[in-house]
């Protein structure tokens, strides 16, 4: 987990370096180069669920009713285009609330976007992957994914703001492992983003 957080921090720190340099720019009018950061809701409807407990000699399953089961996610991702109008790669932060069954997480992950064009108005492909952060008693560690397709469109001359739907899967740890726990709730989703770009 330190060497995961070590990772995140220097990439925070080449992205905050570049942005920097790109000040003196002038900023794309497409947000399709440089630096940008995006802030984003999503609603993650849960299709399964289930409590995995290993023990000496004994490994069990239990599958979970998720017919009311849902999250809710905040997020802010700041990102850097590495091959302008087509590839960007960044850093993202969250809160989750997960209903049905109940939990809180705090994702901290790694954010790779594909654009399939280079127009204003964009479809692309993303992959997140990193941890669950440890914030607090109520929060739980643990491992987050997800893979989704997105659309990037202005709603006005400067207003940009994106829309995807994902397949999302965590790994929510009970025991204070990150990785491999011995009891863990493990949950995947289609998940609804609604997102804005600050810059």
């Amino acid at each position: 987990m330190k060497k995961t957080l070590i990772i995140f921090s220097m990439l925070l720190m080449v992205l905050v370096s570049q942005a920097q340099s790109q000040m003196k720019i002038t900023k794309d009018p497409d947000n399709s180069t440089g630096l940008f950061g995006i802030i984003q809701a999503s609603y993650i409807k849960n299709y399964k669920a289930s409590y995995r407990q290993i023990e000496p000699g004994s490994d069990n399953t239990t599958n979970l009713d998720t017919k009311n089961s849902n999250t809710y996610s905040l997020n802010m991702i700041v990102g850097y285009f590495i091959l302008p109008k087509r590839l960007s790669l960044g850093m993202g932060f969250g809160l989750d609330g997960y209903h049905n069954p109940n939990a809180n997480t705090a994702p901290l992950y790694g954010d790779l976007r594909f654009y399939l064009t280079s127009g204003r108005n964009i479809p692309y492909l993303y992959i997140d992957y990193g941890y669950l952060v440890k914030l607090g008693v109520d929060f739980h560690k643990g491992q987050v994914g997800r893979i989704g397709l997105g659309y990037k469109f202005f709603v006005s001359k400067k207003l940009c703001m994106t829309a995807d739907v994902s397949f999302a899967a965590k790994s929510v740890s009970y025991t204070n492992d990150a990785v491999r726990p011995r009891d863990a709730l493990n949950i995947k989703g289609i998940g609804f983003t609604l997102g804005f770009l600050l810059f």
